[in-house]
């Protein structure tokens, strides 16, 4: 063996030691089950492109980003002080219990906003076309619900690193919402009906799950006071995650609100074939941000600063490594989801570059949360959403689906530089 090439096979074993030092086990099991539980959509995709024309594909992907937008309204943020509540607790387990009285609220809240929902579907005059139907829009409701309340136990466990239980209840919610498609789109036949109905019956299954969780090991009460303190931290959360969901959706329904509905489909494909590289950075960081929190409650500032490059690098290694093997594979395009979607191949490269570029944010999100420099953050989201959608209402009418691309390109790249720079300015600080 050369001893350039045990220079490098001796780097790699520095960067693997490196990164199993910030993540370890954890981290495998939540990239593993994290994948899992957000990759229903991905392992149903081709049976959804065999059983859906692209115009019906792209509306399910729509109906997608509403489960995934209306719990940031619903909650109000409270997810995010869940985790704030656990780490002001001098041990997990009185971190658990101080969290247990806003888990208590988040399920109030959550239930009586979909039931208030529900409630206006009857009332409400509707279009009864496409995704705006009392029956589609009813799934959607419980569907989002569902995504709501199973954060919550799984805030909680990844706080007190319990990847284990965590990894659980991941696989349940993958199974039902894998076995529910199956049947109802498969085996019945009732294509995007059937897919809607499918998330609805997964929102259900998690609704009860969290609740029996809470129930079981969380004490706490649904005290004012409690309330009080976790909307005081939690509700300047909100404009960032509604900017947070604009600078992910805003494309898709331009793309709709534009007529390109068989282009959006194809494009919906694309994203959830580039997803995993998000999928892999999230659970990377749900393994690492606990750990990175406990070295800040214990040294303080100087523990960011000492482990700033080796967090970092160990986010872009991962994007980059996931992004690579993905284009390898990306003919298979081709074969597994038929020809119609066949255009999906040629956006994959620059949606693997667009999460890239994104991954820069995550690691310098983490260390303004812990310097309590939370203010910065949605001030950053705001900045990104707006010159995405800028970008978006500019290019999309000219160069259709590319335009929606270099938009999004725009749009994190500017979170991730403003992060990155307001991080390190605290840091210094």
């Amino acid at each position: 063996m050369t001893t350039q090439t045990t220079g490098l096979w001796g780097k790699l074993r520095e960067r693997v030691a490196s990164a199993s030092k910030l993540g370890g086990r954890n981290a495998l099991l939540y990239t593993l089950t994290t994948f899992l539980s957000r990759a229903a959509v991905l392992v149903l995709a081709p049976l959804y492109t065999r059983k859906l024309v692209p115009a019906e594909y792209g509306d399910l992907a729509l109906a997608q980003t509403l489960v995934g937008t209306l719990p940031t309204f619903v909650s109000l943020g409270l997810l995010s002080a869940l985790s704030r509540f656990f780490f002001e607790g001098a041990t997990p387990e009185e971190g658990i219990q101080r969290a247990g009285g806003v888990a208590r609220w988040i399920v109030v809240i959550a239930v009586g906003a979909a039931v208030v929902l529900q409630s206006l579907l009857f009332v409400v005059p509707l279009p009864g076309v496409g995704l705006f139907q009392f029956h589609e829009l009813s799934c959607i409701v419980w569907g989002a619900t569902g995504a709501l309340m199973l954060g919550v136990p799984l805030v909680v466990l990844r706080s007190a690193q319990r990847a284990g239980t965590a990894s659980v209840l991941q696989l349940i919610d993958f199974a039902v919402s894998l076995g529910s498609a199956i049947i109802l789109v498969a085996v019945m036949g009732r294509g995007i009906r059937g897919a809607l109905e499918a998330t609805g019956l997964a929102g259900l299954v998690s609704t009860l799950v969290c609740v029996v969780f809470i129930v079981r090991t969380m004490p706490g009460k649904l005290d004012r006071t409690v309330l009080s303190r976790a909307l005081v931290f939690s509700l300047p959360y909100v404009p960032h995650f509604a900017a947070n969901q604009l600078l992910l959706i805003s494309d898709r329904w331009l793309l709709k609100s534009f007529g390109l509905d068989q282009e959006l489909g194809v494009y919906s494909l694309a994203s959830q074939l580039a997803a995993p590289v998000t999928i892999v950075i999230l659970a990377w960081n749900e393994a690492v941000s606990p750990r990175v929190g406990e070295d800040f409650r214990k040294r303080g500032v100087i523990a960011l600063r000492e482990e700033e490059k080796s967090v970092v690098r160990s986010y872009v290694f991962l994007a980059l490594g996931i992004s690579t093997a993905l284009l390898v594979f990306s003919p298979l395009v081709l074969i597994v989801f038929g020809s119609a979607y066949s255009a999906a191949l040629w956006f994959l490269p620059g949606l693997c570059l667009v999460m890239v570029i994104e991954t820069f944010y995550y690691p310098y999100s983490n260390y303004l949360f812990f310097m309590n420099q939370t203010k910065a953050i949605p001030k950053i989201t705001m900045l990104a959403a707006v010159t995405n959608i800028i970008c978006n209402l500019l290019l999309i009418p000219f160069i259709g689906v590319a335009g929606a691309i270099v938009s999004r390109a725009i749009g994190g790249g500017v979170r991730s530089a403003a992060s990155a720079w307001s991080a390190r300015a605290a840091i210094r600080q």
